[in-house]
């Protein structure tokens, strides 16, 4: 009797990869609820009055070197004309491609649309560790 090979099938799982970047795991759960934006007081004060001070701060973790001072003020004349939720759902989804965080891009939008002082902190949060 000759040998026969049998074929196997493998299954291969498609992902959205940003460029340059491999991916390592299934992507996690955020650490910290947003709900549970009240378990950091002072910051959820911060974040509620004064969301530009929190986005900025966010802002140069994510991009070392950038104007905490200019990305403020981006935030303020953003918020004059009612778009800041842009911004931070812009800062929302490059946290969840470089930790790895589930979610898509029209939930970042819808989440700091409906809950900007909560995504604010959830991203701080998460940003610290």
């Amino acid at each position: 009797m000759a040998y026969q090979p049998t074929t196997q099938m493998t299954q291969v799982t498609q992902m959205n990869i940003a460029a340059g970047t491999t991916p390592t795991s299934a992507p996690r759960p955020w650490k910290y609820g947003l709900c549970s934006c009240f378990d950091d007081l002072g910051l959820s004060i911060i974040s509620c009055y004064l969301p530009f001070v929190t986005y900025a701060q966010n802002r140069t973790v994510i991009y070392p070197g950038a104007s905490c001072f200019w990305n403020g003020v981006t935030y303020i004349a953003l918020q004059h004309i009612g778009l800041c939720w842009v911004a931070g759902a812009e800062n929302r989804g490059i946290i969840r491609a470089r930790y790895n965080i589930e979610g898509s891009g029209c939930g970042d939008y819808m989440t700091h649309l409906c809950c900007t002082c909560c995504a604010l902190v959830q991203e701080t949060r998460e940003l610290r560790g």
